[in-house]
């Protein structure tokens, strides 16, 4: 895709340059997942228990009030 800019002084025409994805390979070295993901890797498993936190109910022995 080339745009012409202006048609009264000449002016360089733009290409679509920067569309060949060329720092894909940086981008897979650096995203989330390649490093120790402290916190992340444990947010799927607490997130379909719906972040729930404490002691289970049945847990805590038999008459135990809150």
């Amino acid at each position: 895709m080339r745009l012409s800019i202006s048609q009264d002084p000449p002016m360089m025409l733009i290409d679509n340059f920067g569309t060949d994805n060329w720092g894909e390979k940086a981008k897979r070295r650096k995203t989330t997942g390649t490093g120790r993901m402290r916190t992340l890797k444990h947010v799927a498993r607490r997130f379909k228990n719906g972040f729930q936190v404490g002691t289970p109910k049945g847990a805590r022995g038999p008459g135990h009030t809150v």
